[in-house]
């Protein structure tokens, strides 16, 4: 190198005899063509060299030092200069630092020019066929747009996140980023630009690389980064933010560019938006007009259309449909205006998996089946060992272990095993986890499938018209229709009606008529919240639903299809504080996280304390036990007298009915935690009890439908018809926000206002030594145990017999004749045709742990682990 100065003072001034500097370089490297004579051999081999990146310091090294010289610039002043002394500054337009720049900013835009043309070009491997479907919403992924970015405009895709992130979060491409944990805020998120700045000295290295050609490689793995922790809920991704500005300058760049838009377009019309909406936002080119989402949705339902029509001629699909209610409101009315309930039908066609439909869905098979006549063997027996006792309350042991590990931060190591326990050894039959349901919403028509006829138009207008089927071929084959108990009540009906027509189609004989589980689970629901509330509406009584109600603030009422997330949140939080109560009490101890800090219990140990917790005051003899005049068995600690000066009793009733409603909740909670997990063998498996406790309750209609279901599952349905009814009866989804990033989120799941009515709920339960037996305890409610009510109307009555022999000429017939006519009449489930306030939600699991989609939304939570859905 030429660190001496008398070598190179030589060379300087020989370059001045020739003129200036600058002339020995445009004379170095300006080339008219390559036959130039005036170029030697040795001058074009140095260049060449020089330029292309052979010699140890290239040209951006020589460039770079040009615009960090401090002869580049203008020497900074002093805060006390004169105005003559600023007179004398070089004007800085002029110097090669501002030069520079705005050559390379020119550069950068001829580049990006470029790039965006490349982008958007049909090459560019973002525009929009011109036959959209549905499969471009399902599909749509922020990320993979991210990685065609990269590829096709690398230079602006930089020049972005450079915007939109500091460099301080930035990191070396060669760093390695945990993936697995949540960006703080202090983290180094991308790598940063090597770009070297005035104040970084590079004359003692000149062969310093100004840029790494990777530096923004590594946001694309980063889309599935957890979103930042925080009392905010801060669930900005840089990363997001940068396509969706990348996509709208593309859109103002070209009008036709419109991928992302019509996405938001349809995502905003999902959610009810108001058209203002879409012209507000279309203005700033997030969105396209609510013309134009309406025109894309008309094609993307005939796209729909022929897809489904096509699919529909395998038969492996499933119909389910519901009736949908929107009250038209006159705010104005003139005279005789009123506001009315605008009634009509919604329908999705699932596609059905895991099974061969021709050999499922025989009709010989299923008929030859009924025509033996197997259901004469239906007994009590028989529906008493459906129940897998055992699996049950295992189960049950689980989530009350799973409660404790909620509430002790040291246990949260459990959890793990406690979820691979339901998924192996506790596992009936569970859905394959790799799977996702398909399904495609079907056009909604005005037929009012509250009656019978109506649900013969909507049938009609599924598999006729929509579907596309000739009566012919839609007869060939069963075709399992899912609704509600009123809907497949109304389906037998019509299926009864017309037994004796003699044409295939027109008998309906080949619709196989499901009950969906959302709508069985809110029935239990109900019957919970009736059974434990207190008739009376004691609210002094610990042991109601109607205390816990008052003593929470909260706003349920004991009527008739309640509403179901306060509901079930009321049976789900007081389950939770009674179930830690009982640790408390068999632990003997006041503060569980400290017991847990002072003594340590492995797995097995805690799952024996939990089963012994289910035995005593989860059960059938719990509750006989707590009836008896005095505490003999020892089930639980005796408390301190009962003085109270109102009604007594010789047995602690509090404590009997505060083990029921145990028994009832932790019941219900494993239904719902068995479907949200995809299991709907333990979700059947409850189901077996509420054979019973359906009876006892009085609910005859979800009686007789289980009663058909044992029949079914265990003389009629052929192995193949069973694989696909359970295969399918549950649906899993992905999560709609996965493309926007919305990922797993670490830390707590439950709320501050909930964890402050839990520990006021305990402190009472503490108070009122709600798990000990006080003798002669009582308020004067005493609950019903629906399940021993059903069992002595199941096995010392004529039930089960009646209903065998008025389904064995027509298995549609399961209802009696006083069912059927207040069916016909739209007597029952009447509230069914109430508007919805809201759409009700499944419940899904998070990291084991069962929440209500409420809770979700309330916390901004999502995730693209698999979600079971009971339809």
């Amino acid at each position: 190198m030429y660190t001496q100065t008398g070598p190179l003072d030589g060379i300087l001034d020989l370059i001045k005899k020739r003129g200036t500097l600058g002339d020995f370089l445009i004379e170095l490297f300006t080339v008219s063509s390559r036959a130039d004579a005036s170029r030697s051999q040795k001058h074009a081999q140095a260049v060449s060299k020089f330029l292309g990146g052979t010699t140890l310091v290239d040209p951006a090294a020589i460039v770079n030092l040009m615009y960090t010289s401090r002869d580049s610039f203008p020497i900074p002043t002093r805060k006390s200069a004169t105005p003559a002394e600023l007179k004398k500054r070089s004007d800085h337009m002029r110097m090669a630092r501002y030069k520079l720049k705005q050559w390379a900013i020119g550069v950068v835009e001829e580049v990006i020019d470029a790039e965006a043309d490349e982008l958007m070009s049909k090459d560019g491997g973002l525009r929009l066929p011109a036959d959209i479907t549905w499969d471009f919403l399902q599909h749509f992924s922020l990320e993979s747009i991210m990685s065609v970015a990269k590829q096709k405009s690398p230079t602006l895709v930089r020049l972005l996140t450079a915007a939109a992130i500091p460099s301080k979060k930035r990191t070396s491409p060669s760093s390695t980023v945990n993936l697995s944990q949540p960006l703080a805020s202090s983290s180094t998120i991308i790598p940063p630009s090597t770009a070297i700045t005035p104040s970084m000295s590079t004359a003692a290295n000149p062969t310093v690389q100004p840029h790494s050609s990777t530096a923004a490689d590594e946001p694309l793995q980063l889309f599935s980064q957890p979103a930042e922790s925080g009392l905010g809920h801060n669930r900005r991704n840089p990363f997001i933010m940068i396509v969706v500005t990348l996509l709208m300058l593309m859109n103002a760049r070209n009008l036709q560019f419109t991928g992302f838009q019509k996405l938001m377009g349809i995502w905003l019309f999902a959610n009810t938006a108001s058209s203002y909406i879409y012209t507000i936002l279309g203005r700033m080119g997030l969105c396209v007009s609510y013309t134009t989402t309406h025109n894309l949705l008309d094609d993307l339902s005939q796209s729909a259309q022929d897809m489904i029509r096509i699919k529909a001629l395998q038969h492996a699909f499933l119909l389910i449909y519901d009736n949908i209610n929107c009250m038209l409101r006159v705010w104005d009315p003139e005279l005789g205006e009123k506001d009315m309930m605008d009634s009509g039908t919604a329908a999705t066609f699932v596609e059905l998996e895991d099974r061969d439909p021709k050999m499922a869905f025989d009709i010989d098979t299923l008929e030859r089946a009924r025509a033996l006549q197997k259901r004469k063997s239906l007994s009590f027996d028989v529906l008493y060992e459906r129940v897998k006792w055992d699996v049950l309350h295992e189960a049950m042991a689980v989530h009350t272990l799973g409660f404790l590990v909620q509430h002790v931060p040291g246990l949260d190591y459990i959890q793990e095993s406690l979820t691979k326990k339901l998924w192996t050894s506790l596992a009936v039959h569970r859905m394959q986890q790799e799977r996702k349901t398909t399904l495609y919403p079907l056009a909604t028509s005005d037929h009012d499938e509250g009656s019978t006829g109506g649900n013969q138009k909507v049938i009609d207008d599924l598999m006729l018209r929509q579907l596309h089927l000739n009566k012919d071929e839609a007869a060939k084959m069963l075709t399992i229709v899912g609704g509600d108990q009123a809907t497949t009540e109304k389906i037998r009906t019509l299926k009864c009606f017309l037994d004796g027509c003699p044409h295939g189609y027109s008998s309906y004989h080949w619709v196989l008529p499901l009950i969906q589980l959302w709508h069985m689970g809110w029935a239990d629901l109900e019957r919970i919240l009736s059974t434990h509330w207190s008739k009376s509406n004691v609210v002094s009584d610990i042991s109601s639903f109607c205390f816990v109600n008052e003593k929470l603030g909260r706003k349920v009422k004991n009527i008739k299809r309640p509403d179901f997330y306060p509901a079930q949140a009321l049976v789900f939080d007081t389950l939770h504080a009674e179930v830690l109560d009982c640790w408390q009490e068999v632990l003997k101890t006041d503060n569980l996280v400290l017991y847990f800090e002072q003594n340590s219990l492995g797995l097995e140990e805690l799952i024996a304390i939990a089963k012994k917790i289910v035995y005593n005051y989860m059960s059938t003899l719990g509750h006989e036990k707590a009836l008896h005049s005095d505490n003999s068995a020892g089930l639980f600690q005796p408390g301190t007298s009962w003085t109270n000066s109102g009604p007594r009793c010789l047995c602690d009733q509090v404590l009997s009915n505060t083990v029921l409603r145990m028994r009832d909740s932790m019941l219900h909670y494993e239904f719902q935690h068995a479907v949200a997990d995809g299991d709907i063998g333990r979700a059947m498996n409850v189901m077996s009890v509420w054979t019973f406790t359906f009876c006892g309750s009085g609910k005859s209609k979800y009686t007789n439908e289980l009663l058909e279901l044992s029949c079914n599952f265990e003389y009629e349905y052929s192995d193949a018809l069973q694989e696909a009814v359970l295969n399918n009866w549950l649906y899993i989804k992905e999560s709609l926000q996965i493309a926007t990033g919305i990922t797993k989120k670490r830390g707590g799941h439950q709320r501050k206002k909930k964890m402050i009515g839990l520990k006021l709920l305990a402190q009472t339960m503490k108070e009122h030594q709600l798990h000990r037996y006080r003798k002669g305890r009582t308020y004067n409610h005493e609950a019903c145990d629906d399940f021993e009510a059903g069992v002595i109307a199941l096995d010392k009555t004529t039930r089960i017999q009646d209903f065998v022999q008025r389904t064995l000429t027509n298995a549609s017939n399961i209802h009696g004749a006083e069912d059927i006519q207040m069916a016909d009449a739209g007597i029952e489930d009447a509230e069914y045709n109430d508007e919805m306030k809201e759409l009700p939600l499944p419940n899904i699991l998070r990291h084991g742990v069962l929440l209500s989609s409420a809770d979700m939304l309330e916390i901004g939570e999502d995730t693209t682990e698999m979600d079971a859905i009971a339809a």
